[in-house]
C-alpha cells in the first residue's frame, strides 16, 4: 500500500533539498540560534514528512537548515536528546504507530515500507525499542482498542496500555 504520490513528493522535495544553496555563515551557532535551528528543522521536517524518504541522510538534513554536519548532530543531540539517525528513526516509528491506528489493514511490510525502512528488522527493532512491544502486538492492541487513541501527543503510549497481557 505504497503511496506513490507521497512518494514522488518526497523525491521532489529531497532534490530541491540537494540543490537547494545554502546561505549563512560558518560560524557556529550557539544558544538561542541552535533552538531557532532545531525549531526550524522540525517544522520543515514534519511539514513534508521528510523523514517518510529513505534515503534522508544528515547532509539533507544540513543543507535544510544551513549549517554542517558537526552542528546538526549537536543541535539534535541538545535539543531531541538523540544522534540523527535516531532523530529520524524515531519520527517513523511513531508515524508507523499512528499509520496502524488509521490503517488496521496494512500489513507490516506496506507499514514498514511506507515509513521509510529498507529492512524490516530494523523496523522490528526499533518499534520494539520504542514501544516495548512489536509491530504485532502492537496491532493486537490497537484491535482491541479500536475506539481508542493509544498514543499520547508525542506518539508514545498511554500510560493505560503500556502493560500488556500477552494471551
Amino acid at each position: 500500500m505504497y503511496n506513490n504520490d507521497s512518494e514522488i513528493s518526497m523525491s521532489e522535495e529531497r532534490k530541491r533539498v540537494e540543490t537547494e544553496d545554502v546561505a549563512g555563515s560558518k560560524e557556529k551557532p550557539s544558544g538561542k540560534r541552535k533552538q531557532a535551528l532545531f525549531l526550524q528543522l522540525e517544522k520543515k521536517v514534519n511539514e513534508k514528512n521528510l523523514f517518510l524518504c529513505s534515503h534522508l541522510s544528515r547532509e539533507d538534513l544540513c543543507r535544510l537548515i544551513g549549517v554542517d554536519k558537526n552542528d546538526i548532530a549537536a543541535i539534535v543531540k541538545e535539543f531531541d536528546g538523540r544522534n540523527v539517525r535516531m532523530y529520524i528513526n524515531n519520527k517513523r516509528i511513531i508515524y508507523a504507530a499512528r499509520l496502524m491506528q488509521r490503517q488496521p489493514n496494512f500489513n507490516v511490510q506496506s507499514i514498514a515500507e511506507e515509513c521509510g525502512f529498507n529492512h524490516l528488522g530494523t523496523f522490528y527493532r526499533l518499534f520494539r525499542r520504542k514501544y516495548d512491544m512489536t509491530p504485532i502486538d502492537f496491532e493486537k492492541l490497537v484491535r482491541k482498542n479500536a475506539a481508542d487513541d493509544i498514543l499520547d501527543e508525542q506518539g508514545d503510549l498511554k500510560q493505560q496500555y503500556r502493560i500488556v497481557e500477552n494471551k
